[in-house]
């Protein structure tokens, strides 16, 4: 947990872009707590409730300011 490398380094995110990953039903399972700084963001792959997320398929939602969203698929293998 106090490992600043830990998790999922999200990196060439526009400035002030916010994120979310959903699962592949639609289901909000963490937002980044504000935008993004200096182009990077970290997920440390647990849900908003602190719960690791299990193995699978999830998506990475990306809304740049300008409101512009980029969505990509994301595998978490545990």
């Amino acid at each position: 947990a106090g490992d600043p490398t830990a998790g999922i380094i999200f990196d060439n995110l526009p400035a002030e872009a916010r994120l979310a990953v959903y699962t592949v039903s639609g289901s909000l399972i963490w937002e980044a707590p504000g935008p993004a700084q200096g182009g990077l963001r970290r997920w440390d792959a647990r849900t908003g409730d602190g719960q690791e997320v299990a193995s699978g398929v999830y998506f990475l939602v990306v809304t740049g300011p300008d409101g512009a969203v980029r969505v990509e698929k994301l595998a978490v293998i545990r």
